[in-house]
């Protein structure tokens, strides 16, 4: 990726947070929810399937965390805050 690009997709990121972080919160939910149905097909209940779907995806704050540090601009947001 050329440095221009770079550029415009941390741009984004930092004034696009709210948005990119909803987008993140539906896209994880919509994958949790798709292996709770798999999980409630196989035989289990509700519940069960719910939790099993979890500890499958993984911890989901600290999956969002890693990608908003992917984006580039957590040192830019540290220094707005400070």
């Amino acid at each position: 990726m050329n440095w221009w690009r770079k550029l415009q997709v941390r741009l984004r990121a930092l004034f696009q947070k709210r948005k990119l972080d909803a987008e993140m919160d539906e896209e994880m939910s919509s994958h949790i929810e798709m292996q709770t149905q798999e999980n409630i097909d196989a035989g289990m209940n509700a519940e069960e399937a719910r939790y099993a779907a979890l500890r499958q995806f993984g911890w989901v704050e600290s999956i969002k965390e890693t990608c908003r540090e992917r984006r580039g601009v957590n040192w830019i947001e540290h220094l707005i805050q400070d």
